[in-house]
């Protein structure tokens, strides 16, 4: 019994043993290779440095294997914008400010009347005293003449509060919608009665536009395209943005309602050539953005754009560049990392 339990004891050692070396062998046979995705891409066979800028020569099936894609790039005429902020604007006090005018207006021409009316009675109780013919009494004279004062004190204060309410519609609105509410003008009865809004535009502090467009654009988050058309410089600038700003009016049919907060788009300049470069050709490198660009039939070079003037897509519009010049549209985030690959292994 003791012999046939060693035994079955030392069969098993030699089981645990044998089933710990194939264990061992498979482990370090997966680990001797690697997945695929730890397999580092082999699309760049050589990167140089050439006049500060970064080359990269691809292997001969980079391209055949769909890991890079170029576009051909093509100048069109563009005109120059500046990105600014829009706010459709609340146009209540205009209202009312309008509505006072006009009573006010009103008010004097009334007052005019009276003091008219006053002056001429005054004039003929005066005649009729002076014949001293008893026809008007001194205490009618003296009547006469304390309403013909009291008319004149009323059409001067009428006159000072249309001046106050003229020179409060400029300093609020500006000079062209002040002079709109003076005169009832068409701009002004369009806001009014809601055939148009007015929206004030605001450039970037930094931001300076040569020549006051007399259009701009908004671009809506559904595509839509508004028109704008100028009025005149605002009356008081945006305490948030600090940048100068515009009135100008859109039609009320294209949605635009009070309140709303909206991008435009300031044209600036005119007209010049330049491409679109599209958003998967960029890459961003220590806050600036870079594509590459063919320089040969298998190498690309790293080259700075500009971005200052971006593009719906996310791209950016950039001037200089020749017609025809190629850009990597797909796998440009790639040849990053292998540029940078490359760097590091120099250094090892």
């Amino acid at each position: 019994m003791k012999k046939k339990l060693g035994g079955m004891i030392i069969v098993v050692c030699l089981a645990a043993v044998v089933g710990s070396a194939i264990w061992g062998f498979v482990q370090a046979r997966g680990e001797a290779q690697p997945d695929d995705d730890d397999k580092p891409a082999q699309t760049a066979s050589h990167i140089s440095v050439v006049d500060g800028t970064s080359i990269i020569t691809l292997n001969e099936n980079a391209e055949s294997r769909k890991e890079l894609e170029v576009v051909s790039l093509k100048n069109r005429l563009r005109t120059p914008t500046l990105r600014a902020y829009g706010s459709v604007l609340n146009l209540q006090s205009l209202t009312d400010l309008a509505d006072k005018y006009q009573t006010a207006k009103a008010n004097l021409e009334s007052q005019k009347a009276r003091r008219d009316l006053s002056q001429a009675a005054l004039a003929r109780a005066r005649g009729l005293y002076s014949q001293g013919l008893h026809a008007v009494s001194k205490a009618q004279l003296e009547a006469a003449e304390e309403t013909a004062l009291v008319d004149a004190a009323n059409l001067s204060a009428a006159k000072s509060q249309l001046a106050s309410l003229a020179n409060t519609a400029v300093q609020a609105w500006g000079s062209v919608l002040g002079k709109a509410v003076q005169d009832a003008s068409p701009l002004l009865n369009s806001l009014i009665e809601r055939q148009t809004v007015l929206v004030q535009v605001t450039l970037r502090a930094d931001e300076v536009a040569a020549k006051i467009p007399d259009k701009a654009y908004l671009r809506m988050q559904d595509g839509q395209r508004i028109e704008l058309h100028f009025v005149s410089p605002a009356a008081a600038i945006d305490p948030q943005i600090q940048g100068r700003s515009f009135f100008y009016t859109a039609s009320a049919d294209s949605g635009l309602l009070p309140g709303m907060n909206v991008v435009a788009s300031v044209p600036t300049g005119s007209a010049t050539p330049c491409v679109e470069i599209p958003a998967p050709a960029i890459v961003w490198l220590k806050g600036h953005a870079w594509a590459y660009f063919r320089s040969g039939p298998k190498t690309f070079a790293r080259r700075e754009i500009a971005t200052d003037t971006p593009a719906r897509d996310g791209g950016y519009f950039v001037k200089h560049i020749a017609d025809g010049t190629q850009v990597v549209s797909r796998g440009a985030q790639m040849l990053l990392s292998e540029e940078f690959r490359s760097q590091i292994q120099e250094e090892e």
